[in-house]
């Protein structure tokens, strides 16, 4: 099939615009929003909307961005649609919050285009961006959610080429006469969707030739299946929301099927809270809805909701606490110690000796690679932790923002450190370089408690809450 009748077929498929509506195009200037903003702008009278452009500077690539930006220009005004630059500082912002930079640019990028006020803002992905974007999530073990890949309509967000692969948008660039820029960041292995690209849809490709053809059906039969367990879980949603006060009521929601009680959850979650989330809080919550005890997660962002006494509901945000005072111990002296709401119990024995057994290595250091005096204190900026599974260094304050902890609890999390810096970090685990070895003879035990169940999402891969 031509790619324009791709597009036009996805278009009333998906039921992606109505007449009289504001479409803003974000535009790149790469193939793919090339392809979109030129069948959109010799569209619109058909369509019956506006059709305008903007494009985002992200401060990554200097004179390759600013010359990227200058093209997007041209090419609006020679066709005379509404267009404008709107610069974001990416390293800067991503520095400040704790992101990668592909998060930040994507968040910062989705702010700028909400912040546009259009009926519609239309995003350029493509099939070929929907099966890279199964693989990721499959990498990550998501739910069918997840798995649904990229759709077509997001409440005011909206995909055209999404049923074309990339190869079609740059046929349908050619046909029509039309110049594009390439980004020279796509080639960069660097980030991980360039290496699912430039790597794992080859070798797969090789493997089976028609892979991608096949993965694309694969996420068809998955949106229509997802679509009807949303269908199912409707009825549900509407006895136990109630919107007056933005609550979740868990005991009309006693019984359901799993798959069900996660969709009625997940709901919850976008509609009372606004909030992003991944199906591991989707399971946290539905296994602790019923409980007597309060349970709360930290959801990506910050934003905490809490499971009490019958009823699911967001919590107020909490701005950053002080951090307790530093607690010294001497090496060797073991016993608990209680930091704010926390407690880090520090146990010596010999290397061998039996209560060692099963405990998580993340939970264990030589403790004669420690200073003779350690210290529990707040992060302090600087720290940084070198994770058993993960192989590099990361800094305290990107590890927390990675796993959502709520501003107010991340002063209180207990950090050990001696002179030579960060020997654990609760809910995080022990630096790569305090492990045991095979000469190892004195080992410090770290068993970090949360009595309020306060966390959530630790890592069991680093640490497990004992």
């Amino acid at each position: 099939m031509d790619p324009a009748d791709k597009i036009a077929r996805a278009i009333r498929e998906y039921k992606m615009f109505a007449p009289g509506e504001d479409v803003l195009v974000g535009f790149s200037g790469g193939a793919d929003s090339v392809c979109c903003l030129h069948y959109l702008h010799e569209h619109a009278g058909e369509l019956g909307v506006a059709v305008r452009a903007v494009h985002v500077h992200h401060g990554i690539r200097g004179a390759e961005a600013d010359a990227d930006a200058a093209f997007a220009r041209a090419f609006c005004e020679t066709r005379g649609i509404p267009f404008a630059v709107r610069c974001a500082d990416v390293p800067g912002e991503a520095a400040a919050a704790g992101e990668s930079t592909e998060a930040c640019a994507r968040r910062l990028r989705y702010a700028i285009f909400e912040s546009e006020g259009a009926d519609k803002t239309v995003t350029a992905h493509t099939a070929s961006d929907a099966v890279e974007t199964l693989l990721i999530n499959l990498s990550r073990g998501a739910g069918l959610r997840g798995l649904c890949s990229i759709p077509p309509v997001r409440g005011r967000i909206v995909r055209p080429l999404i049923d074309l692969t990339r190869e079609e948008t740059e046929r349908y660039c050619a046909e029509n006469g039309l110049a594009y820029v390439t980004d020279s960041t796509n080639a960069s292995e660097l980030y991980a969707r360039n290496r699912i690209r430039l790597q794992a849809i080859p070798a797969l490709r090789a493997a089976y030739p028609a892979f991608e053809k096949n993965a694309l059906r694969c996420i068809g039969i998955l949106r229509e299946d997802a679509a009807y367990l949303d269908s199912l879980s409707d009825g549900l949603f509407e006895r136990a929301y109630n919107a007056k006060t933005a609550a979740l009521a868990a005991q009309p929601l006693a019984g359901a099927p799993a798959p069900l009680l996660r969709r009625v959850i997940g709901r919850f979650l976008s509609e009372a809270g606004g909030a992003e989330f991944e199906e591991k809080h989707l399971r946290l919550l539905g296994s602790h809805l019923f409980d007597d005890a309060p349970f709360s997660v930290t959801l990506p962002g910050g934003k905490r909701a809490v499971a009490a006494q019958g009823v699911c509901r967001f919590a107020p945000a909490q701005a950053e606490q002080p951090a307790p005072s530093p607690v010294r111990r001497k090496k060797g002296e073991s016993g608990a110690v209680a930091f704010g709401p926390f407690v880090l119990e520090l146990r010596y024995l010999p290397a061998g000796d039996p209560a060692l057994a099963g405990v998580p290595a993340g939970s264990l250091v030589d403790a004669d690679k420690t200073g003779e005096t350690v210290f529990i204190r707040g992060r302090q900026a600087g720290d940084t932790v070198t994770l058993i599974h993960r192989g590099c260094s990361k800094s305290l304050k990107k590890l927390y923002n990675e796993r959502g902890y709520a501003a107010g609890l991340r002063a209180s999390l207990p950090v050990l450190a001696d002179e030579g810096g960060v020997i654990f970090a609760a809910a995080c685990g022990a630096h790569a370089a305090r492990l045991p070895d095979a000469d190892t003879k004195n080992v410090l035990m770290i068993r970090f408690f949360d009595p309020e169940r306060l966390l959530s999402n630790t890592d069991p891969a680093d640490c497990q809450l004992q």
